[in-house]
């Protein structure tokens, strides 16, 4: 386990939410999501797409 606060963290929280996703369409789930630290600092830190 590593600090939840370093870049790396940050920067790994994208590519976890699409490794999540996709496991979750492949078992039929009808809702997914990534929690903690990490995924809350970067949800926080990111603004969001509004295109």
């Amino acid at each position: 386990m590593g600090d939840p606060e370093t870049t790396a963290a940050l920067n790994a929280v994208p590519s976890i939410r699409t490794e999540v996703s996709g496991v979750a369409r492949r078992i039929g789930a009808t809702e997914n999501g990534v929690v903690g630290q990490a995924a809350d600092l970067y949800a926080v830190a990111t603004p969001p797409d509004t295109t």
